[in-house]
This record gives structure tokens, sequence and C-alpha cells, in this order.
């Protein structure tokens, strides 16, 4: 499959950053083009799922829903054939509609992306999204899927089109049949997007996003001993019971018979132990080690808010952005992991064993839970049990609906393993359980946690991630809204935030609905369906009160607004299924432009007013007023007109118009005009204070008022300071609380929050800190390492409480089994709890290995070393005493490598091997000495010494011969191989004419000699010679 982008905007001066921050600077549209079943709206989710997940609030427009909206039902192919007028005209209308959705979105949602989901397969359409794109100012990225791959195309069919809405109770043939001819409807027209005009940028997601089918395991490691001892961070080492969950994680690995499993771990030591257990070769990744806790590391919950309870707060305030003071926040977290998603969207099977918060933000990635609240989470109504797989390690899990929960307290327990199994748009998840015991680590969001908005750190060694470097991403995706069902007699202030954003029609704004839990009935039946706000229940349904398993309800919206998502809502076992219908009032946009005027408007949505004001000296003619209908602004645009006093009567004048609604004042007055000399009243609205003494307007002669608007100034208190106490102030206006605290040895006499009254003063007054009396002296719950809990749910213990301690089994406890609570608030002497059971003998030998000792107790492990100047390449590196037998050890040890020795210039090495103990020496070029040691050793730390250097052997200057010239090159050094010629000037050369410089650096031959021969020869007298033999030497 291949992906085309384009980008529409030329940044010739933007500086080189991330496509992420480039996508997100201003609002961007990303459009989808291709044939269908090209994997488009596959990608479209997994992007805008990973875009949430980062906090880019993200949101898909999937035209299909909208044509399915408009078209009821759907008969065959013949509605995307290019001459069915009325069908195109349906199709063009859905997609503006669509595209006023977008508008809509990142103008007033606070969305940052849409990406408009649809085939989008001509220039014509595509240059209508462009002028909707410039007319709105938002950056346009295409994304052409191109898939040119019959067997491709036919598993995508089958795949995702066969359980379409398009194809209710159709044959897998029939619907293949009448899908390939919807394809070729589209590619009659298709007009794909032209190479040259565009930089063919490709996301580098979208490059990972992988089509294989994988799985993926997430794991937290097994239980260590900080769990059992409730401490967070740290790098502990593993329990008992963590032991048992790392040989239980290698049986169910083993059971599941997966082909080229990966396994990655952190760099701690606690999933590194977990690791080593299953006995494969495992990666260690140091971007998935825990969450750094900052000064809070390796403590307790209680221990935090005795030592931090200002930070302990403000954690429980907003826990996703909180950062620990010189740690990290859940939102660094996320960013830190980013690595991490791309490989395991490209990778094939991996198991990921990692850490709590690690595994609550991979999980909420593939769960498609953003920074916003998820929408699984525990509740004490509306669960229901099911096995997931039948295995015998899995027990039941409890699928839960209703109350939504935030990403950083996603139930992530140790001893489970979550199944990932990516379909076409989304993610299966199966939870399963090893059934080994373990601590609970899991801490619930406090119930009084509410959303207030979070002061200022102060004293902290890193600051709060800002809460304005990604914006609040939606509350739910389409598809996908709350479903929070709620308790009977609620007030307005127990809404859940979900529905609080939920727009009301007229008639749920009269208080016609009701809401309530579901009410189950016996058989599997279902009471009366749930009244949602802003969304009706057709009329045939009310009157029911009792409905069969799998029946089926239909909401809708009123007059004036549209709705998205489902209408139907089932009953399911005695529970209805959440409706996914959303209600939007209808938008109208800008009420027009007036010259030398303007429209002050209340809003641009359905029952929206817009008022006509002019400018000075101006007179409005037409309707003052126009409110937003169900089809559009009622009435025509007005005029203003000038108004020309040189040329009027003396008593002409102009009336006042009544003021636009001010945000901080409000008008007493019921007519729309007001003529010269007449007064408007006004009054500060609450949170506001009048400005002056006057609290009336006048209307002048000209049209306008004096003054021009009401003057109300917003109320402020001062900061106060409390003796011996703590102020965590946030703004100072009106109905502003603050929280007050006091130091230790200190308690508060008074109220804990003060609020901003309308009087610019603190309400109630404000109290004191008075030194606090003496508490009385309690023990924590003891906590032996490896030994059992005394009492499960006594946390408490009073001086001179006595308390027995036990040892799990396969520990044996030393010293005393009863301790005493002591007056310093410690106890007195804690036992420990050691191995017993059947002794193992020496450890199996491992060649070229060591362990350290002999005699082992059950359920020791040994760690086995590589002898010096080994290594090991295969692992474990530990084995296991139980019930007196080892367990198997694969660890295998080789020698260390060296690798070369260097590279010498005109020399080398000879090798006798590369390996711990092997030897290398050095040999020099001809015409080259040795500088240096010859000689160099492999070692554990590879090669010893320093390399040494073959350097150039030198000749001294050739000897001069008398009467004889010598030819020589005196440029430069005399080197091996350079020569010297010598040729006589008198007489005969005697010896060799040319010598060389040797590799000794001595001269070839000595030098020649020049003889006069004729000069040298004596002549004896034929009677001396006679009868001789002439020996003749020649000097």
């Amino acid at each position: 499959m291949e992906t085309r982008s384009r980008k529409c905007e030329s940044r010739t001066s933007e500086k080189k950053c991330s496509w992420a921050s480039y996508m997100t600077n201003s609002s961007t549209l990303i459009v989808m083009i291709g044939l269908p079943a090209r994997g488009k709206t596959y990608m479209s989710k997994k992007l805008t799922r990973y875009l949430n997940w980062i906090g880019v609030p993200t949101k898909v427009f999937n035209l299909g829903e909208y044509r399915r909206e408009a078209v009821r039902s759907y008969k065959s192919y013949d509605f995307f054939r290019h001459d069915n007028a009325e069908a195109m005209r349906i199709r063009k209308q859905c997609a503006l509609v669509a595209l006023q959705d977008v508008k809509s979105y990142l103008n007033e949602e606070g969305g940052q992306i849409a990406v408009f989901d649809a085939t989008n397969t001509t220039r014509e359409r595509r240059d209508l999204i462009l002028g909707f794109a410039q007319e709105n100012a938002y950056k346009v990225f295409f994304v052409e899927s191109i898939c040119d791959d019959p067997d491709v195309i036919a598993e995508n069919i089958l795949d995702v089109k066969v359980s379409s809405p398009d194809y209710p109770e159709r044959d897998r043939e029939s619907v293949m049949e009448d899908f390939l001819k919807r394809i070729e409807c589209y590619k009659v027209t298709y007009q794909p997007l032209h190479p040259d005009t565009h930089d063919n940028k490709i996301v580098y997601y979208l490059m990972n996003i992988h089509v294989q089918k994988h799985t993926i395991y997430l794991c937290r490691h097994g239980e260590s001993e900080h769990n059992v001892l409730g401490l967070i961070g740290g790098d502990s080492g593993l329990s008992a019971h963590g032991k048992e969950f790392a040989v239980a994680l290698r049986d169910f690995i083993v059971n599941q018979n997966l082909v080229d499993l990966k396994v990655w771990t952190s760099q701690l030591k606690r999933t590194i132990q977990t690791a080593e257990a299953l006995q494969v070769p495992y990666e260690q990744w140091k971007i998935l080690n825990e969450i750094d806790a900052g000064i809070c590391e390796e403590m307790s919950y209680s221990t935090i808010k005795e030592k931090y309870p200002e930070e302990f707060a403000l954690r429980d305030q907003d826990k996703y952005h909180y950062r620990y003071p010189g740690g990290e926040s859940y939102q660094d977290l996320v960013q830190r992991l980013e690595p991490v998603i791309m490989e395991l969207e490209r990778q094939g099977n991996v198991l990921v064993i990692s850490h709590q918060a690690v595994m609550r933000c991979l999980l909420a990635y593939f769960l498609d839970i953003s920074a916003a609240p998820p929408l699984i989470a525990e509740t004490a109504w509306g669960a229901q049990e099911f096995e997931p797989l039948s295995h015998h390690f899995i027990s039941k899990w409890r699928l839960c609906f209703c109350v939504p929960d935030e990403l950083p307290y996603l139930r992530c327990p140790l001893h489970v393993v979550l199944k990932l199994t990516p379909v076409a748009y989304g993610c299966k998840v199966d939870m399963l359980d090893l059934n080994v015991e373990a601590v609970n680590t899991h801490r619930n969001r406090p119930l009084a946690n509410s959303k207030q908005e979070m002061p200022a750190r102060r004293n902290s060694f890193t600051p709060m991630s800002s809460l304005e470097q990604v914006k609040r991403p939606r509350v739910f995706s389409i598809g996908n809204p709350p479903c929070t069902p709620l308790p009977l007699s609620l007030s307005s202030t127990d809404v859940p935030e979900a529905l609080e954003n939920v727009e009301e029609p007229v008639s749920e704004r009269m208080g016609l609905a009701h809401l309530g839990p579901p009410v189950s009935y016996p058989g599997n039946r279902c009471g009366p369906p749930i009244r949602y706000v802003g969304r009706m229940l057709e009329d045939r349904y009310r009157v029911k009160r009792e409905f069969r398993d799998g029946d089926r309800v239909t909401y809708k919206c009123e007059h004036g607004y549209y709705s998205r998502g489902s209408r139907f809502s089932f009953c399911l076992k005695g529970v209805w299924t959440p409706l996914e219908l959303q209600c939007k009032r209808k938008i109208c946009g800008s009420a027009g432009e007036i010259s030398n005027g303007r429209f002050q408007q209340t809003g641009n949505a359905f029952g929206d007013t817009a008022r006509a004001e002019c400018n000075q000296g101006y007179v409005l003619q037409g309707e003052a007023v126009r409110a937003c209908r169900a089809n559009g602004w009622s009435g025509t645009i007005p005029t203003c007109v000038a108004f020309d006093f040189t040329t009027s009567a003396p008593d002409e004048s102009v009336n006042c118009l009544l003021p636009r609604t001010s945000g901080n004042a409000t008008y007493h007055g019921t007519k729309a005009t007001y003529e010269p000399g007449e007064t408007l009243s006004f009054s500060c609205k609450q949170g506001f204070q009048l400005i002056g003494d006057s609290s009336v307007l006048q209307c002048e002669r000209t049209g306008m008022w004096n003054p021009q608007h009401a003057n109300c100034r917003k109320v402020k208190c001062e900061t106060f300071y409390i003796a011996n106490g703590k102020v965590m102030f946030g703004h100072l206006t009106f109905n502003t609380k603050v929280s007050i605290s006091c130091k230790p040895g200190y308690h508060l006499k008074g109220p804990s929050v003060v609020t901003c009254a309308e009087n610019s003063s603190w309400t109630p007054s404000l109290p004191t800190c008075e030194q606090a009396m003496p508490v009385q002296v309690t023990c924590p719950r003891p906590a032996v390492l490896n030994g059992n809990r005394p009492d499960e749910y006594k946390m408490e213990y009073v001086v001179g409480e006595k308390v027995t301690i036990s040892c799990q089994e396969g520990f044996e406890i030393t010293g005393s089994s009863q301790v005493t609570c002591g007056s310093d608030g410690q106890w007195q002497t804690l036992p420990e709890c050691q191995v017993t059971g059947g002794k193992c003998l020496s450890p199996p030998l491992v060649p070229n290995a060591h362990t350290e000792h002999e005699n082992h107790r059950h359920y020791e492990s040994v760690r086995y070393k590589c002898n010096h100047g080994y290594r090991m390449v295969r692992g474990p590196s530990s084995a296991y005493c139980r019930n007196g037998q080892w367990s198997d050890v694969q660890m295998k040890c080789e020698k260390k490598k060296c690798g070369s020795a260097g590279e010498i210039m005109n020399g080398h090495y000879h090798y006798t091997g590369a390996s711990f103990g092997d030897n290398a020496t050095v040999q020099c070029d001809p015409g080259y000495f040795l500088v240096g040691v010859a000689v160099r050793h492999c070692t554990a730390n590879g090669w010893d010494g320093r390399q040494a250097e073959c350097e150039a052997v030198q000749c001294t200057d050739p000897p001069r011969v008398p009467d004889a010239d010598m030819i020589f090159d005196t440029s430069g050094v005399i080197k091996y191989g350079y020569m010297a010629s010598y040729r006589c000037r008198f007489g005969t050369l005697i010896g060799v004419s040319k010598i060389f410089c040797t590799e000794d650096g001595s001269w070839s031959n000595p030098p020649p000699q020049c003889k006069d021969l004729q000069r040298d020869l004596h002549i004896c007298s034929s009677e001396i010679i006679e009868d001789h033999i002439i020996n003749v030497t020649l000097e």
C-alpha cells in the first residue's frame, strides 16, 4: 500500500521542527484520498488514536456515516454511479455538512486536527475542500492511499465491509460482488494526486502503521520487595511471589507457541529478573523504566502525605499533569514512550515487561484513551462478568461501562498479562490472570477529587507540566459518547463533567427528562429505557415498561439540533447498552456584515440572537435583532445610514438603542429604543462591582448613551497571611476558593477553605493555626519480607500491643515470632523469614563459568558468572533450587573477542588468533624497522600495550671516490633502495659502478676506485723474464 501526501501551504520561513508540532501550530485538516477498501479509515482511526494519546485533540469525520444518516437504506452500487444526479447531489450535501462539523470542531470545540475520511477522488471535490480550508485559514494535508493488489483489496472488503451497516444480513459473496462494482463506479471519475504537485512527504507515524497480524503482550514485573513494603520506585529485586510469577510467565509464553517473540524490559532489576526466568533472549530499554518519582522515590504514600502534604494534595488534584519534584509526570512519560509505540506498531510478536505507570500509558494508547477521561473503568453497578478465553490461567474479569476514569487510574495489577490483538479499526484486549498471589498496588482516585484550578507549585526542583502545552482533548470521540446513567435526585453539582458539556434541547431544559440508573428485571429483561440529557426517546417506546432481551429502541434529536452516531440502544442481559447518539445545535455562522455598524451575537448556534448596532452618527434602518433558526438566520441584514446634524431640524434627534448584553452587567429596560433624555438603569452581575456611584445611563441627542456602557469591574480579594500556616493561592477573583493548612506541630482552628465574596472579602472568617496537642503514638502494620500479614484489615496498633508474626510457605522464622509496639511508634526487633526446605548441593557446572556458594536452600537461586576473559553468549545466567534439585542451566560462555589489533603503516600484525589469550606480532615491511613493543596480548579488556610503528631505514651519504663523479639525489633522506652511481674522470673504474641502500641501513658494496693502468705497469727485459711465470699485482 502506497501513501502520498501533499502540503498546501508554503513554509519557506519556518524552522525545521517535528511533524506533530508543525501540524498543531494552527488548526489542520487532513484529507484522505483513495478508492474504497484502500485503508483510509484504518489509517484515519490509528492516526487519531495516536494524536489524542500524545495530547493533540483530533477527530475523524467519516463521510460514510453522514451518507448513511441521509440515506437510511442502502440498496446497491447504483447509488455511487457518476451519472446518478440525485445521489451525487446527496453526496455533495453530506460533504458540505461534514465540513461544517469540521469547522465547528476546530473553531468552537477546542479541536486542533480534523481528519476528513472520504474518497475525495475528484479534483472538483478537493478544490471544494481546499477553498473551505483557505476561507477558514486551516492548513491542509492531503494523504492518498493507493493499493493495486487484488488479494489485499479482497481481504479488506471481507474484514471490514461485510460487517458494514450498508449490508445488514447479506451473505459474503453478494457483499463482495456489490462492493467491487462500487469501486468500479469510483474508478470512472478517479483523478489521483499528480506527483509533480506535492513534495511527496510521508508522515512518520503512517510509515509505522503495522498491517500484518501480530500480538502484543503487556505485563508488569513480578511482585518486588518494595511492592510488599508499599514503597514506590527504587530498584528492588523480586519477592518470593514475584519469582513464582516469573516461572508461571515462562510456562504461559511456552504454551502460546509464538514465532519470533521479542521480549523487552526496562533497565531495572525487577523486570530483568522476570525476563531471565523466561530463558529466552531479551532487550533492555531505558525508556521503559518506571516513572521517576523524584524526591519521593522509595517512599510509601503515607510517608509522602506526612512529609510532603502539599505535593500529595497537588498530585490528587491532577495526577496526569502533576510532576514529582525532581521527577516526571504522566504527561512526560507519554512523551518518553513515543518511540516504544512506533516500534510496537511495526514489530511482530512482542512481550513488554514493564511497570505500572508505563503499562497504563501503553494500554491507554491501544484502548484509544487520551489525556481526557477514558470510557472504561470499574463501577459499583452495571458490570458484567465474562470469560474472555478458555485458558487454565484465566480467571473471570469484570467488564464495566459507566463511570469514566483517567489514564493514571487504569487498573494494571501485578501478575496479570494483557494480550493485545490489533484488529481493523481498533484493538482486542484479553486479560489473563496467571493465578499467582500478589499485593494490590492500585491506588483509587480520591472521592473528593474535584477539578479545581491548580495552584502554582513553589519550592520544587521542577515545575508542574504546563496545562497549556497540550490543549484539553475532547471528552469523547464520535461513536464513543459518555454513557453515565445518573443516580436519582441529582443536584446540578452532581452531574459528571462529561454530561455537563452536552447541549440540552428545550424539553430537557424544562425539566421533562428523567435521569436514573437502569433497572434489571428477571429473565434478562429490561425496564424502561434510559432517558438521556439532550436526546429524546421516540414516542412508541415511552409507554412501554418492559422489554425482552435483544429488543432495540430508537432515540432522536429535537428541532434545531442535528444528530451524530447510532440512534439505537439494545437490551442485553437486563442492561441497556450505552447510547452513541449525540445532539448538537445547528450552526448558523455569521449573521452578516453591516457597513458602519456591526452585529453583537450571543452565539452562532440554534436559539442564539444577533443584535445590530450602528457606529456613532449613524441610525439603523431595518430589524435590529436576528435569531438563529433551524434553517438559518431570521429576517434580513439591516443598514446603518448617516445622520446629518447640520441639515436636520433643531429638534430633530436620534434615539438610542438598548445596549448590547454585557458580560459584567445587566440592563433593566424593556424597550428596544430610547428617546434623548431617557435613562436606563443597570446592575453589576455576580462577581462584578460598580465603578463610581452612578448605575444609570442617559440617552443623548446624538443617539449615544452617556456613559457609553455600564461601568463594572471584576471583584478581587487581597492576599492574606496565616501565622504558622500555609496558603495555596490561585486566582483572587470572585468565588475563588483558597486552601489553608498548618505547619507540622500546629492544627487549624477554623475553616480550611475560604471563598472570595462579592464585597472583596474572604468568607467565612480567616482561621488561625494553633499549637497542636500531643497525639497518641501508634505503630503501622508490621511488614516482614516473605511473612504473612497478621491482620488484613487492621492498619494501626497502639503502644504495648503485641502481634504474632508467621512466615509464608517455604520460609522459616528467625527471631521471636511475637513483637510489641514501642513508645516510639516502631516495632521492637522484627524477626526475619528465611528460606527453608530441601537443600541443593553444588549447582551444575557451566564450562568457563563459576559460582560462589556450594550449599543452597529451597527457593534460592544462584547466578553464574563467566570466568575472566570470557563473556556470556546465551542465557539465562541463573539456576533455581527447587526441592533439592537445580533447574536446567543453558548459559554458555565463550572467549572474549579482541578483534583487530590495529592497522600499521608499512607493516602488519601476525596473529595467533583474536580471542582471549592470543598474540599479535608486528612484522615491518622491507626497508622499515620496528619502534615499540613487537608483541600484543588479547586480554579480558582488549589488546594490551600500545600500537607499535614501522619507521623507514636510512643510510649515510655514499662515500666520495677520488677522480670520480658520483650521480646521487641529495634532495632528501636516503632511504632503502636508493642508488649511488660512479663514473671515473681519469683512469679505469675498478669495482662496481652502482651501490644501493640496503634493509639494514648500509650500502650494498664498497665504493669503486679509479686507476691509471698504463702508468702503474712495470716493463722488464725479455732475458730476465724468460722461462718464468709473471704475477702482476696492480695497486
